[in-house]
């Protein structure tokens, strides 16, 4: 078996097209490299026992990416009790190692929808276009809480096409690496990417499954804009978006948060929250300056 990974410790996770995988029972040849990152390597692969191509998730076995690996093989063994048809969750299909790497199989899908709108160079899509991705990411997020797991990473980077060609706008939610129960919820949790972040992740206060249909929110208005709702390159800047937005949160919700000090502050417990203005030196934009000051 041939295989091909650099010694280097910023190569540990490098593969290239022609390297042979093996799981004992099958043999893979990559064909490309769909992902790369310091998470791990998807390729795109050929199962050489039945011709079948599919997507191969490669992480090192070790350390912390190992723990990664084993919490997403606890939700996909989960996931496996649903209909992947049916779910709009992408399929697997089984996990084995090879050379040191935890690698889980699934299947292969087109593009993800932010490949899509990158290949489109971000023109929004119209309605009747994104009414039938909405469907199938609710029924999605539908079965997910019947599973009774909350994925915590929906971004459009995680919804991929099946088959755009062949079926329009039929996506599947894949990447369950941050997905957990909803029993291990745990308050001030760092979840979710940053512009799909919802304000109860951000404060630091108790999350349910909801915080994913944020997420979905935040997806589904990028579709409409051709660009992120909330392009923060902070959590202090996704606060201030969203109270531009959607208004003040309540102030008994400010009260529970752990991290609300970070972004609001108030000259008593009695007293209501106000967003916090960063010094000058923090705003890329005068006009951001003088919204802040209009919260003080």
């Amino acid at each position: 078996m041939a295989f091909t990974m650099a010694d280097a410790p910023s190569n540990q996770n490098r593969v290239v097209i022609g390297d042979l995988l093996s799981s004992g029972s099958s043999s893979y040849l990559v064909e490309s490299v769909l992902g790369q990152g310091t998470f791990g390597t998807v390729a795109k692969c050929i199962n050489l026992k039945d011709k079948k191509t599919v997507a191969i998730k490669m992480m090192r076995n070790q350390g912390y990416l190992a723990m990664q690996a084993k919490a997403e093989v606890h939700a996909l063994l989960k996931l496996q009790l649903l209909d992947s048809e049916k779910s709009n969750v992408v399929q697997w299909y089984k996990i084995f190692t090879c050379k040191q790497h935890i690698c889980l199989e699934f299947e292969h899908l087109d593009k993800s929808l932010y490949d899509f709108l990158k290949d489109r160079s971000f023109q929004p899509l119209l309605l009747k276009e994104i009414r039938p991705i909405v469907k199938q990411l609710a029924n999605a997020l539908d079965h997910l809480k019947a599973a009774g797991l909350i994925h915590t990473d929906i971004k459009l980077e995680n919804i991929m096409l099946v088959n755009h060609a062949k079926e329009p706008y039929r996506v599947k939610v894949i990447d369950f690496g941050g997905a957990h129960e909803v029993s291990a919820a745990t308050q001030g949790a760092y979840i979710q990417s940053l512009p799909y972040r919802s304000p109860e992740a951000i404060l630091g206060l108790p999350y349910t499954e909801a915080t994913d249909m944020w997420s979905v929110g935040c997806v589904i208005a990028s579709l409409y804009l051709g660009f992120l709702l909330y392009p923060g390159s902070s959590e202090y800047d996704m606060m201030r978006y969203i109270v531009e937005t959607q208004g003040h949160p309540p102030n008994t919700l400010l009260t529970l948060g752990q991290k609300t000090g970070c972004f609001f502050q108030r000259k008593s417990k009695n007293s209501f929250w106000k967003l916090k203005v960063l010094p000058l030196h923090h705003y890329s934009d005068l006009a951001d300056f003088l919204f802040d000051l209009e919260f003080v």
